[in-house]
């Protein structure tokens, strides 16, 4: 594995956990996850191939959500009709942590939502790209993301019941917060090899300089 894939996998798992821990503290709809550890006799002695991608020690788990298909077009178009509030607050926290990776129009694209054949609940998956390194280019996140056109109810995004959520955690209302999730995060995620001495591109400084655009934005 080259040094770059090891780099964006360390820091995907960071963002993965990070984000997934800000969206249950919103309670946003995500499937239940942990941190688990995977030991090395299970990869050696698996059946499937595809394990030994997965790698020893620790990963990000995500549960299984039964008979759930990804969203389509038309779907999530009604979704954001008959739920505007969700909608909305999704793509909200999608802006708030800079996840460019939930993107869904009439040609396609990665909408990273699953809708459940049981009781049509949604649930978010996927925020490995939150936190984005690349050039931030908000028009072009509201014109790709699955729920951009929601963006006319940030008029009056104080109703948001997440919002206030939001500015404690980025305000010294709740200053401990994203610390608290730092300190989830395996120490072996932080560094690129085994020595621990090249860390990942990714820091609690940074997550903090994102999140704190909100107490910031005027819409």
């Amino acid at each position: 594995m080259g040094q770059g894939e090891i780099r964006g996998e360390t820091r995907s798992l960071c963002c993965e956990l990070f984000a997934g821990k800000l969206a249950l503290a919103l309670n946003l709809p995500l499937p239940d996850f942990a941190v688990l550890s995977v030991n090395s006799r299970i990869i050696s002695e698996s059946l499937m191939e595809e394990v030994t991608d997965l790698g020893a020690g620790f990963v990000f788990g995500s549960k299984h959500i039964n008979e759930a298909r990804e969203i389509n077009f038309t779907e999530a178009q009604q979704f954001a009709k008959e739920k505007p509030s969700m909608a909305t607050s999704i793509l909200l926290f999608d802006w708030w942590i800079k996840n460019t990776d939930r993107t869904l129009g009439e040609n396609g694209g990665n909408p990273n939502i699953f809708v459940s054949a049981v009781d049509s609940n949604v649930w978010m998956i996927d925020h490995n790209l939150a936190f984005s390194l690349d050039g931030w280019d908000e028009t072009r996140f509201f014109r790709n993301h699955i729920f951009g056109s929601c963006r006319t109810n940030f008029a009056r995004i104080e109703i948001l019941e997440i919002f206030p959520k939001m500015l404690q955690i980025t305000t010294a209302k709740d200053p401990n917060i994203l610390q608290q999730i730092w300190e989830l995060l395996p120490h072996e995620w932080l560094f690129l090899d085994e020595d621990k001495t090249c860390k990942t591109e990714f820091s609690l400084e940074e997550v903090i300089d994102v999140t704190s655009r909100l107490s910031k934005k005027k819409w």
